[in-house]
């Protein structure tokens, strides 16, 4: 299983009507360029004092037993582009301390917005393979030139959720490397389906491909990887 420096969480928000959505939350195993880990701080109580014009975001990590790991006060970054009469709307777009959450709630003002919950435990994948694009018989020249499909076998289980959390199940990042895993580049990210379609012109002329797939459920993450001769993939 693969060890998260972080946990980089993207939501949405409505600030009229006071609603939100998270829309990822994913382990990350280093920091991007000129970003931060949130501190924990006391936004509840910055919340109370706050004004209706400077609306408060928080994101709140809960471990077992409901209890809270941390709160994390976060900054909202407006939308622009409004029409006269819009809704205010803008996101959160932030870094948390890796650790053993079970949840996250998103909150707005000291009240819960939204709630994310981890779809148990992060499994590697199986059987990555190269889906054949049509049968032998019945291929033609444009069909061999087709954008080949990587698929894999997702490990099974989920665990109910708890009532009033929202529960996906894993998603999944691909990468691929040309050069024996020197360098990578993402061609598939927050994929739900075991499935992703691969740009051929990255292959180039390379006889292999490597392919990493990392399976994730929020707060964990684990990945498979697996060469494939570039003839293979139709």
């Amino acid at each position: 299983m693969a060890k998260a420096h972080a946990i980089h969480v993207v939501a949405t928000m409505n600030l009229t009507r006071a609603t939100g959505h998270i829309q990822h939350v994913t382990p990350v195993p280093a920091l991007p360029p000129n970003q931060r880990v949130l501190a924990s701080g006391r936004s509840r109580r910055a919340a109370a004092s706050s004004s209706a014009a400077m609306p408060q975001a928080a994101l709140r990590l809960i471990g077992g037993r409901d209890r809270i790991l941390g709160e994390y006060a976060a900054g909202i970054i407006p939308d622009a582009c409004l029409n006269p009469g819009d809704d205010v709307t803008g996101m959160v777009d932030a870094f948390l301390p890796a650790g053993e959450a079970a949840r996250l709630e998103l909150v707005l003002n000291g009240q819960v917005i939204d709630t994310f919950a981890a779809s148990g435990t992060a499994r590697p994948v199986s059987n990555i393979r190269a889906e054949r694009l049509r049968r032998r018989a019945e291929r033609t020249a444009e069909a061999v030139e087709a954008d080949p499909v990587i698929s894999w076998s997702p490990a099974g289980g989920r665990r109910a959720a708890r009532a009033g959390a929202r529960e996906t199940g894993p998603r999944y990042t691909v990468q691929v490397s040309v050069d024996g895993g020197e360098t990578w580049q993402t061609v598939g990210y927050g994929l739900r389906d075991p499935r992703v379609t691969l740009d051929r012109e990255i292959l180039g002329d390379a006889e292999t491909v490597r392919v990493r797939i990392t399976s994730t459920t929020g707060f964990r993450s684990a990945s498979t990887e697996k060469e494939l001769k570039t003839a293979e993939l139709g």
